[in-house]
């Protein structure tokens, strides 16, 4: 009957309003040595209705003043419950405020008192009633604040307090945050690593596991809870256990997943309301971490991944704006890297079958992303070719490219060139003009990777041009033309790899080779041992990063002087196997005494790995006949 609830809320009002009348002129009237009883049963309902009425101080001190100072009486533990209840919701409003205030010019945070007043009172209580519900309530509370606080092994230890029957949602909330406070340790700076972090995830764990096994059905789960095991899932897929983290995903009792797409118990609608939860947030980290779960398990789920950027961008599209739709672009972005990491850890390992699936599933990523209203943006269209080339790096064996790999080069090369093409159509299109010389650049390491010899030559040419002196694309140059003697058989073409092409007007080539390209890193090489040595000898200067940084380019000369003498030396070893006569005697007879000469030279031969490079090669030579 809708008409009658107005009348009816004003009738309960005007009693709750009358009663209060009466229970202070009990107080009032009531005699010096009337008993505790009474009084304390008035003391409670006045308690009671501050409570009701929102009058949180009031509620709390009364409430508090009964635990305190008349802890028999029946009334009390009921009151204590109230006031913990209403120093909490204070303390949570006085945290609210502080948030929105941000807490600018260093003023004092009123959070404090509320948070003190609430872990004394719950301390009272749980010593008075040890064995009561409202002791229980309260150690639950002391963990709360204690997670709230990041007073972590505080929690661990009040959790000890609670009856096992009531652990549930604070194990959930002591793993949630042991959980976070791992990520946040994991996130940052490698240098400073925190040694706690995997006893901390490892905690989290045990605690996530054992609060959501108490979950009976999905019509008990919490929002807390249903947060508890997105958490664990997310644990589980960072360890690289996607199967399990699956497993908790689409779990019918405590399953994230469940919890979303059939709507039961406290999941609600798929509408998302303001306050309401599921909240999108969580819908939105739900899906993602299903999504890259479901490519990363062995196989990849590719059907289900598919269905979770379905539901992705449902669920960001509900906005409809251009920053929801970027949004859902930086979520396929960010997905992307996480992907591209896991895949090089495969292709490290040794393990490339797996990573073709990966790399196979990965495509639907760069689909999506390419499909985007925000697709024709320059960073995200530059990442989709980046991507696509990173993809067939990391499938690649050898020097060679299998079918997997070439089909993301040509990939890259269409992403590439299309990119290009667009920035001679739109001059703003690109961020500055040196950018298209690394497009340009990278347009030709994929060539160059197919085996497109010749396009990816004039591509190094166009730049050397404007960048004569970039060894690393000096490099790129003699390599590609060395691979594309050894793959036609054009001793031209290996000749030039070793001594140069492109003549200048001055007399000296526009690709050095890798004689000329040896002899510059040495120089440099030279130039920085001899800068590290003037500043060491400085004992005025104070210890800072520069001589670490010129160490790295030390490293950095002397592994290009080694390689492009190692290339030169195997240049004309295979010059010398595919030509004939006097010819192939005269490689051959270079190539000897050259690896010879280097061995005398340099004994260690640039380190370890280069001295293995060398002596296979030389063994190589010595063994091919006259």
């Amino acid at each position: 009957n809708p008409e009658a609830v107005e009348p009816l809320e004003r009738k309960a009002e005007g009693a709750r309003l009358w009663a209060r009348r009466y229970f202070e002129r009990a107080l009032e009237l009531a005699h010096p040595n009337a008993g505790h009883g009474p009084l304390d049963a008035v003391r409670y309902y006045l308690c009671w209705l501050d409570w009701e009425d929102g009058r949180l101080q009031e509620a709390a001190i009364l409430g508090e003043f009964l635990a305190r100072h008349y802890p028999e009486s029946q009334y009390t533990p009921v009151a204590a419950k109230v006031a913990l209840a209403a120093y909490e919701r204070l303390y949570n409003r006085s945290r609210a405020e502080r948030r929105k205030e941000g807490a600018e010019n260093g003023a004092v945070d009123e959070s404090r008192y509320e948070a003190g007043r609430l872990a004394v009172l719950a301390e009272l209580v749980v010593q008075r009633w040890p064995d009561s519900p409202e002791a229980a309530a309260a150690s639950q509370l002391l963990v709360n604040l204690a997670v709230r606080d990041h007073r972590l092994e505080e929690a661990e230890a009040l959790l000890t307090r609670l009856p096992e029957s009531n652990r549930a949602a604070a194990q959930v909330s002591l793993g949630s945050a042991l959980w976070v406070s791992a990520l946040e340790a994991m996130r940052t700076d490698s240098a400073k690593p925190d040694s706690l972090a995997p006893q901390r995830g490892k905690r989290a764990e045990v605690l996530l596991r054992q609060g959501l096994e108490a979950v009976s059905s999905p019509d008990r789960l919490t929002p807390a809870q249903a947060k508890g095991a997105l958490y664990l899932a997310q644990l589980l897929l960072s360890r690289g256990n996607a199967d399990q983290s699956i497993e908790v995903l689409e779990n019918s009792r405590m399953g994230p997943l469940v919890f979303l797409e059939e709507g039961t118990g406290a999941a609600g609608s798929q509408e998302f309301p303001p306050h309401g939860f599921p909240t999108k947030g969580f819908a939105v980290e739900t899906y993602k971490t299903a999504l890259r779960a479901y490519v990363s398990v062995s196989p990849p789920e590719r059907r289900k991944a598919r269905a979770m950027m379905d539901a992705l961008e449902r669920v960001v599209a509900q906005g409809g704006d251009e920053a929801d739709q970027r949004q859902l672009t930086r979520i396929y972005v960010s997905l992307g890297l996480q992907l591209q990491k896991q895949l090089r850890q495969l292709t490290a390992s040794g393990q490339s079958e797996e990573a073709g699936r990966v790399a196979a599933a990965f495509e639907d990523f760069l689909q999506r992303a390419g499909e985007r209203a925000d697709a024709g943006d320059w960073n995200v269209r530059l990442w989709i070719a980046q991507t696509s080339q990173q993809l067939g790096e990391g499938l690649e064996t050898g020097d060679s490219s299998n079918d997997q790999a070439r089909i993301y080069f040509k990939q890259a090369i269409k992403a590439y060139q299309a990119l290009l093409e667009k920035a001679d159509q739109d001059p703003q299109f690109a961020p500055s003009p040196g950018v298209l010389l690394g497009v340009q650049q990278r347009l030709s390491d994929c060539q160059c990777h197919l085996g497109q010899y010749a396009d990816a030559f004039a591509g190094y040419v166009d730049i050397l041009r404007q960048k004569p002196n970039m060894l690393e694309l000096q490099r790129a140059a003699a390599l590609t033309l060395q691979r594309w003697g050894g793959a036609d058989q054009r001793i031209d073409a290996i000749e030039q790899s070793i001594r140069g092409a492109m003549p200048q007007k001055n007399g000296k080539n526009l690709v050095w080779g890798w004689l000329r390209l040896a002899s510059i890193a040495d120089y440099a090489k030279g130039k920085a041992e001899a800068r590290e040595k003037a500043e060491q000898a400085d004992a005025s200067q104070s210890p800072r990063a520069q001589p670490t940084q010129l160490r790295q380019k030390i490293t950095k000369y002397r592994d290009l002087f080694f390689e492009a003498r190692y290339q030169a030396i195997l240049a004309r070893f295979q010059a010398a196997r595919f030509s004939q006569g006097t010819v192939r005697q005269n490689n051959l007879r270079t190539a000897r005494r050259s690896i010879r000469s280097m061995v005398q030279l340099y004994p260690e031969l640039g380190g370890t790995a280069w001295k293995e490079k060398f002596q296979q090669l030389q063994a190589e030579i010595e063994a091919e006949k006259q």
